[in-house]
C-alpha cells in the first residue's frame, strides 16, 4: 500500500455472465465510489535548537530560545504539543510549518517552541508529543535543557 498511489476514489464492480443456449447475458453491479485515505505515522522525530545540528538543547538565561520538534513523514501531518518539566506549553508560543527534507525526501512537520529561558530551567526536561491517528499511543521525544549564564 502506498499513500501516494492508493489514496483516492475507489469503487467495486461485480460481473456475472449467464449462458442460455446460444445467448450470453452479462450483468454488472457497480458501487458508488468512496474516498480512501491511507494513514501512516511519522517515521521518526527529533528535538533540536533552531538552526543548530549539535544535538544539544542549550540556552542562555534571559534570552529567548527557539526549540524545534521535527516529525519526519506521516499522513496526515501529526499534531505536536510541547511540555517543559511536564507542564503543557500554550499553543500560542508555538509556530508550525512543513517542508521537504532534501536528504530523505520526506515531508517534515516542524513545531517551534519559543522559550524565555531562566536560570531555574537548567536541567529541566523539554519534550514534544506527537499525536497521530495511526498511533494508538503518542510518540514522545525528550531532551534536557541546559542553561548557561552571561556575565
Amino acid at each position: 500500500m502506498s499513500a501516494q498511489f492508493d489514496t483516492g476514489a475507489w469503487s467495486c464492480s461485480v460481473s456475472a455472465t449467464t449462458y442460455l443456449g446460444r445467448l450470453y447475458l452479462r450483468d454488472t453491479l457497480e458501487s458508488e465510489p468512496v474516498f480512501l485515505t491511507i494513514l501512516y505515522p511519522p517515521s521518526h522525530a527529533k528535538i533540536r535548537v533552531a538552526n543548530d545540528v549539535s544535538g544539544q538543547v542549550v540556552g542562555v538565561a534571559g534570552r529567548p530560545l527557539d526549540v524545534e520538534c521535527l516529525a519526519y513523514g506521516g499522513v496526515p501531518s501529526p499534531q505536536i504539543v510541547w511540555h517543559l518539566a511536564g507542564v503543557l506549553q500554550a499553543e500560542e508560543v508555538t509556530l508550525v510549518d512543513t517542508f521537504t527534507d532534501m536528504e530523505s525526501g520526506l515531508d517534515v512537520t516542524r513545531s517551534t517552541l519559543r522559550l524565555e529561558v531562566r536560570r531555574e530551567d537548567d536541567q529541566k526536561m523539554v519534550s514534544c508529543e506527537l499525536l497521530h491517528p495511526a498511533h494508538a499511543i503518542p510518540l514522545w521525544v525528550k531532551a534536557i535543557l541546559k542553561v548557561g549564564c552571561m556575565y
